[in-house]
């Protein structure tokens, strides 16, 4: 890997002086000889870091780092979540439901297909709770009659043109 110097307008010539920091002398350590010389120099080693991811992200030497950073991260995250509205409002378009005769979004239910009453239940009940319960099994047989269970679509009536339409629950 080929290490180079960073361009004038990235560095900050009185801190590589205050330092005593030579870029030729950084990039020919090899990476033990710099683990050492970063723990030994951790001011001119956070220097020298910086002054590379300056470079890189295009950040001049006179703008704070961590705020340019700060900035790049809000603004990274600002395209994220427009990506994300962005995907879901095309997944709530594929999920809308579409009048197959007008092409309309605009439905209103219409029922439910529920059950209401059901007698076989009924007389089960008051028959199966009767013999354990007594007179009690009756009233709760004729209960669970009312127990109906729900159908498995619903219809819906388009607003635009009328159509009657069946959908799954």
């Amino acid at each position: 890997m080929e290490k180079k110097i960073p361009s004038i307008e990235y560095r900050n010539m009185d801190v590589e002086e205050r330092l005593n920091f030579d870029w030729d002398e950084y990039n020919a350590m090899s990476i033990w000889e710099s683990g050492k010389w970063a723990f030994k120099n951790p001011e001119a080693n956070k220097y020298a870091l910086d002054t590379l991811k300056r470079e890189r992200l295009d950040i001049k030497s006179d703008v704070d780092l961590n705020e340019a950073l700060s900035e790049i991260k809000e603004k990274k995250q600002n395209e994220r979540e427009a990506k994300q509205k962005e995907r879901e409002s095309k997944l709530q378009e594929q999920k809308q439901i579409t009048c197959k005769n007008c092409g309309g979004h605009d439905f209103q239910l219409a029922g439910d297909n529920s059950k209401k009453f059901s007698f076989g239940k009924s007389v089960a009940g008051s028959v199966s709770l009767g013999v354990i319960t007594g007179g009690l099994g009756f009233i709760a047989g004729g209960a669970a009659g009312f127990a109906g269970k729900k159908g498995k679509k619903n219809t819906l009536v388009c607003l635009n043109c009328g159509k009657t339409l069946e959908v799954k629950k």
